[in-house]
């Protein structure tokens, strides 16, 4: 519901969503959109791995999970043909979100 607000209020055709705890280089969104500028390529994402904000047991877990167990299986869902979109860094044109149906056709996957 919020990006389906939110839409409205871009003022480019390049969308870039991300979570907004991510700690980027400076150059993140250039590296993103010219992966989207590549002949053939519709929608870009990124592998990510955790880092805690702070020294909790808790979030040294939650870091622990995100590096050991998720991005080794994202890895390992690229290298069997899999191509997820993580939604930590989703990136795609409004031509080909309008090809698919818009955030509204993506209600259904979008997990969080």
């Amino acid at each position: 519901g919020n990006l389906i607000n939110m839409l409205s209020s871009a003022r480019h055709d390049t969308l870039v969503i991300s979570d907004s705890d991510m700690h980027v280089a400076p150059d993140y969104l250039r590296e993103v959109a010219a992966a989207l500028a590549r002949p053939g390529v519709g929608l870009v994402t990124s592998l990510y791995t955790g880092r805690p904000a702070e020294g909790s047991p808790a979030l040294q877990l939650g870091a622990a999970h995100i590096n050991q167990i998720f991005a080794s299986g994202q890895l390992m869902a690229r290298h069997l043909g899999r191509q997820d979109c993580v939604g930590a860094t989703m990136a795609l044109t409004r031509a080909t979100l309008a090809r698919v149906g818009g955030l509204a056709a993506l209600v259904d996957y979008v997990a969080d």
